[in-house]
């Protein structure tokens, strides 16, 4: 699913939602079996949704019926897990990268990179820090609504910031904005 290829939400109006999850599974350039799952997840969402609205009756439940074929033809499947890390060189080349963008790029890239491997934060988290959200006696943040698979709001977890995290954080404008690394990520 490319960037601005985006699900609907799932409060929008169902047979949107619906319609719009259907032509994406049958779309011939899905290319990865995940974002099949995922499709067929938000697809099982919004139906769940519109039997709860009264709005579609269904005596059985058609994506958990499709799943053992999906899975046969391999149209789904769980996430591969990642085996390797960005070497120094990598790194080195993307800092070089930011480095020449830096005079046109509002965002201190490097130091976003540099953050995420240090705390092993998600950029979504890392853009989402407040600066009221720093405890400095512990060398401590709060990272806000942390991703979990069932709790989405409130699940509020404090980190460490070790190594040269806090003097990276600290080096940040902070007169400006609320946000540590001020950025709405896509």
């Amino acid at each position: 699913m490319g960037g601005g290829d985006r699900l609907p939400p799932a409060h929008h109006k169902v047979g949107e939602g619906i319609s719009y999850l259907l032509d994406r599974f049958t779309d011939t350039c899905l290319p990865l079996p995940r974002p099949c799952s995922h499709v067929a997840n938000r697809l099982l969402l919004h139906i769940k949704v519109a039997k709860s609205m009264g709005k579609l009756t269904l005596p059985h439940d058609p994506v958990a019926e499709a799943r053992p074929s999906l899975r046969l033809v391999k149209s789904v499947a769980k996430s591969v897990k990642r085996n390797r890390r960005p070497t120094a060189e990598e790194l080195s080349k993307l800092k070089v990268h930011f480095a020449a963008d830096a005079w046109r790029m509002k965002l201190p890239m490097a130091d976003i990179v540099d953050f995420a491997i240090g705390t092993a934060k998600r950029v979504g988290e890392i853009t989402r820090l407040l600066w009221e959200d720093l405890d400095t006696p512990t060398r401590t943040a709060v990272l806000r609504d942390a991703k979990h698979p069932r709790k989405k709001e409130g699940n509020h977890k404090r980190f460490p910031l070790l190594a040269d995290m806090w003097a990276l954080v600290d080096r940040q404008p902070t007169k400006k904005h609320q946000r540590i690394f001020p950025c709405k990520p896509d």
